[in-house]
């Protein structure tokens, strides 16, 4: 009968084996190194053979198993890095993608698309406030 064979950091053996597997790229071992478990939610896990979860940036989320954070697409607000939640940005905001809330408009300029696209001055005689989405 063969002994449990010890393996090293982020690979795994089965009972019986006489080899130590890889864990996939978005995944960790277990603490007992028997099997793969995924990346944490909220985080991701870049490399593989390192046990290696990082947690994801503002803006973007995981809910587990990645090897790369999903960044928030134009247009939406994703406020939280352990859910797919993505909040459309209103009329007067804008989020050109990557963002955890959405931006109002800046004064002087005008704001037509909630992705930030178009995003320009104000012509000369004309003005916005803060949050308005177009020149007057």
């Amino acid at each position: 009968q063969t002994e449990p064979i010890r393996c090293s950091s982020n690979t795994y053996s089965v009972a019986g084996s006489t080899e130590c597997s890889t864990c996939p790229i978005g995944f960790l071992t277990l603490d007992n190194r028997t099997a793969c478990k995924p990346c944490p939610v909220g985080s991701y896990c870049p490399v593989v053979n390192r046990e290696l979860a990082i947690e994801c940036p503002a803006g973007s989320y995981s809910l587990g198993g990645q090897h790369l954070c999903t960044t928030c697409p134009p247009g939406y607000s994703c406020p939280r890095t352990t859910a797919s939640a993505r909040y459309p940005c209103e009329l007067g905001t804008f989020s050109e993608g990557g963002r955890a809330s959405c931006r109002s408009c800046p004064a002087g300029f005008t704001c037509p698309y909630t992705d930030g696209s178009q995003l320009a001055a104000c012509s000369s005689g004309s003005y916005s406030r803060l949050g308005d989405p177009y020149c007057q």
